[in-house]
């Protein structure tokens, strides 16, 4: 059984159980009253059941409306999310795979925070959002891209995402590890290395 059908199957049960009980309930009492003449008794167990009556149709309707509402709003929430991730992924990766294929270290900067641990052909360090993007062009300058491809992407359940991109030059092919983390804003670069394939 679906799980967003399940709460209007209980309730329809229940209400279809409830009312068979209280048919029974008012045809003894119906017996009772022709067969001993205790109509008074009817009258009051009539006006009970039919409170009763009026006390499930009001919890059917929470059930069919806020209840179910509610738990197909989070059934939804848990697809967007995990959409929302693959989209995000899908995005940023074809951003990414643009601007090394235009050899742009300006809009990759974009991505780039404080702080940048930046690999480039072996030479290591932590470096300014300013001075990677400088490294980064004097790269481009140096090694103009021909073609990338995407081959590999992966994400955490900290927030860190992985692209591995095949970066083809003039002169060589090369592999580029990018890592970023999610910002309380936005996604930023935390490492981007550069190496000969």
């Amino acid at each position: 059984m679906h799980v967003q059908k399940l709460p209007l199957f209980i309730c329809n049960n229940f209400i279809g159980l409830w009312h068979s009980l209280c048919a029974v309930n008012y045809a003894y009492l119906m017996i009772d009253c022709i067969c001993y003449g205790n109509c008074s008794i009817l009258f009051l167990s009539y006006m009970k059941i039919l409170s009763h009556c009026v006390f499930i149709f009001v919890y059917s309707l929470f059930i069919h409306t806020d209840a179910l509402g509610h738990l197909s709003k989070d059934l939804n929430a848990v697809r967007p999310t995990i959409w929302a991730e693959e989209e995000s992924l899908g995005s940023i990766s074809e951003e990414l795979k643009t601007y090394l294929k235009e050899g742009n270290a300006k809009n990759l900067a974009k991505y780039f925070g404080s702080n940048l641990t930046l690999s480039l052909l072996g030479e290591n360090g932590v470096y300014t959002k300013y001075q990677s993007e400088i490294m980064l062009g004097t790269f481009f300058n140096q090694h103009k891209p021909k073609a990338v491809k995407l081959t590999q992407n992966s994400s955490t359940n900290n927030g860190y995402q992985f692209f591995t991109f095949s970066l083809t030059t003039e002169q060589a092919s090369y592999r580029v590890f990018i890592k970023i983390g999610t910002g309380s804003n936005h996604n930023t670069i935390e490492e981007l290395r550069i190496d000969k394939s």
